[in-house]
């Protein structure tokens, strides 16, 4: 149906029955996630919610996880959403032995694609359109959601934490998985790797519709998100 009422929509996000999808959804059952700044804009919402404590959201989170998986065989949990860098500290009370696989692209080849994805699911319950105020948020929240994440690792140590590059992935996405399975002491079976190598066959870039966006559209330059991001480009490779 949101294919057929928004066709630009599946060039912008992804979404399959059984594909993997983000949990900040779950987050949204304790009424804590980002997940609602990309429907409705509050901004003294998002202000709460960057301050407030996160332990109990993880916590039902987690029971809602084990509740999916009640009739399941045992089975690693893989999660998979950028908004837990807002709160690693309460994240790993929950899940103490949680690693981390952090994907690395160039913030201005990424906040772009951010603001034209929330500015058309917004349109879907508001006529209100301010592009410039919502390139300004943008930026701001993810400069301090990547400095959060940043001074967790500084706090905590790399030892649980695998980087990779964006380009990489896109260049041999068997090889950046497998290398990642390799460095998180993880087992990459035969069965898995036709999988993944499956998944990326059929996954080709632009198959789904070309995502066209500028970050002029929403008053923000190269030059300007790239130096509010200096601490996070100076440490990671995130060129591409």
């Amino acid at each position: 149906m949101i294919d057929s009422m928004f066709p630009d929509f599946k060039a912008m996000y992804n979404a399959e029955p059984e594909s993997a999808t983000e949990c900040q959804d779950l987050m949204g059952m304790s009424f804590r996630t980002y997940h609602f700044d990309g429907v409705v804009r509050v901004p003294s919402y998002i202000e709460w919610l960057m301050d407030t404590d996160m332990r109990e959201t993880y916590e039902y989170h987690q029971q809602v996880l084990k509740l999916l998986q009640w009739h399941c065989k045992p089975n690693l949990w893989q999660l998979r959403t950028p908004v837990h860098m807002f709160a690693l500290g309460a994240f790993v009370e929950v899940y103490p032995n949680a690693r981390f696989l952090w994907s690395h692209r160039d913030p201005a080849k990424v906040l772009g694609s951010v603001c034209s994805l929330i500015s058309c699911v917004r349109s879907w319950s508001s006529d209100y359109r301010d592009p410039d105020e919502l390139g300004a948020e943008q930026l701001a929240w993810w400069v301090k959601g990547i400095g959060r994440a940043m001074d967790f690792r500084t706090k905590f140590g790399d030892d649980r934490f695998v980087d990779v590059s964006f380009a990489d992935l896109q260049a041999d996405p068997v090889k950046a998985v497998a290398d990642s399975y390799e460095r998180l002491c993880l087992e990459f079976s035969d069965a898995a790797r036709a999988k993944v190598q499956e998944w990326a066959d059929g996954h080709r870039a632009s198959q789904r519709g070309t995502h066209t966006y500028e970050l002029a559209d929403f008053g923000l330059t190269e030059g300007q998100v790239r130096e509010a991001f200096g601490d996070y480009l100076a440490r990671y490779d995130a060129t591409a």
